[in-house]
C-alpha cells in the first residue's frame, strides 16, 4: 500500500502571525544578500579613479581617498555575507538596517570627493566619469535594495546634491541644464523607489499568506485500498476502516450526512414493505 499523507508544517506554525518587525528583519537579511555583491562591486568600479588619477601629482590623495573605499567595500561586504550565513538577533538587524543609510551616504559623499579631487587636479572628464557612475550605482540600488524603504533615493540624493550645486554654481546655461537634468533624475528614482518598495513589501507579505495557507492543507496521495462491498479502508496495520473516519483522519475533509433521492426511494420501499 502506498499512501502518502502530508503537512507542509506545523500546526503551530500556520498560526503564527507575520509582524511588522519579523518582515523588517527578512528585508534586511534580503538586502544584505544584495549588499554583499554591491559592496564588492565598489572594488572593481575603483580601477576607473585609480587608473585615470595614476602617475599624475593627484596619486597620493587619490590614493588616500581611494583606500577608504576599499576599507569599507570590504567591511561592508563581509558583515553582509556574515549576517545572512549567521543571522544575528532582529536588535542587531534593526540597527543594521538603520545604518545602512548612512553607510551608503558616507559612500554617495566618497565617490564625490574622489572624483572632485582628480577634477581640481586637472584630470579630464573625470566629473563625467562621476556623473556616470552614480546614475548606475543609485539606478542599481533602487533595485537592491527595494526592500528598504527610501535605501536607494539615499544614495542617489547624497550622490547627485553636490554635484547639481557644483553644476548650478558655474554661472553658464549648460550646467543649469545639467543641473536641472540631474534633479529630474533624481525625483524620478525617488517616484520609482516608492512604488518599487511598497511592490516588494507586499509581495512578501503574500508569499507568508501563502506558506500558511499551504501548512494547513493536507493531501491524499498514492493507491487506497478500499473493499469492493463495504467501502471500508484498509490501514497499515491491516486492520480496516470506515471510508469517512479514515478521509477524517488524513485530511482536513469534513462530512455531513444526507440521503440521496435513489437510496430515500429505496429506504421508504423496505419501510413500507415491513409496516405491511
Amino acid at each position: 500500500m502506498i499512501i502518502d499523507t502530508k503537512k507542509a508544517n506545523s500546526t503551530q506554525d500556520a498560526d503564527v502571525t507575520v509582524s511588522p518587525e519579523r518582515i523588517y528583519d527578512e528585508c534586511v537579511q534580503l538586502t544584505n544578500i544584495c549588499r554583499t555583491k554591491g559592496a564588492s562591486s565598489h572594488l572593481f568600479v575603483s580601477i576607473v579613479p585609480l587608473y585615470i588619477g595614476w602617475g599624475e601629482e593627484v596619486h597620493f590623495s587619490n590614493l588616500s581617498l581611494l583606500s577608504l573605499l576599499w576599507i569599507y567595500s570590504i567591511a561592508a561586504a563581509y558583515l553582509s555575507y556574515r549576517m545572512v550565513n549567521a543571522p544575528p538577533s532582529s536588535e542587531k538587524l534593526h540597527r543594521w538596517g538603520k545604518s545602512l543609510y548612512v553607510q551608503l551616504a558616507l559612500v554617495a559623499i566618497l565617490y564625490n570627493a574622489i572624483f572632485y579631487n582628480l577634477h581640481q587636479h586637472g584630470i579630464d572628464n573625470a566629473l563625467l566619469y562621476l556623473l556616470l557612475l552614480t546614475v548606475m550605482f543609485s539606478s542599481a540600488a533602487t533595485s537592491s535594495y527595494q526592500h528598504i524603504k527610501g535605501l536607494g533615493p539615499c544614495f542617489a540624493l547624497f550622490a547627485m546634491a553636490p554635484q547639481i550645486y557644483y553644476y548650478l554654481t558655474q554661472g553658464s546655461e549648460g550646467g543649469s541644464i545639467i543641473a536641472f537634468l540631474i534633479a529630474t533624475f533624481v525625483v524620478f528614482t525617488i517616484s520609482v523607489s516608492v512604488d518599487v518598495h511598497k511592490s516588494a513589501i507586499r509581495t512578501l507579505k503574500m508569499n507568508h499568506e501563502l506558506q500558511k495557507y499551504i501548512s494547513e492543507v493536507r493531501v491524499l496521495q498514492g493507491i487506497i485500498p478500499i473493499c469492493s462491498y463495504c467501502k471500508n479502508i484498509r490501514n497499515d496495520d491491516d486492520s480496516w476502516q470506515q471510508m469517512e473516519s479514515y478521509i477524517d483522519a488524513h485530511s482536513e475533509a469534513q462530512f455531513s450526512h444526507g440521503v440521496c433521492p435513489e437510496c430515500h426511494e429505496q429506504v421508504m420501499k423496505e419501510m413500507q414493505e415491513m409496516l405491511k
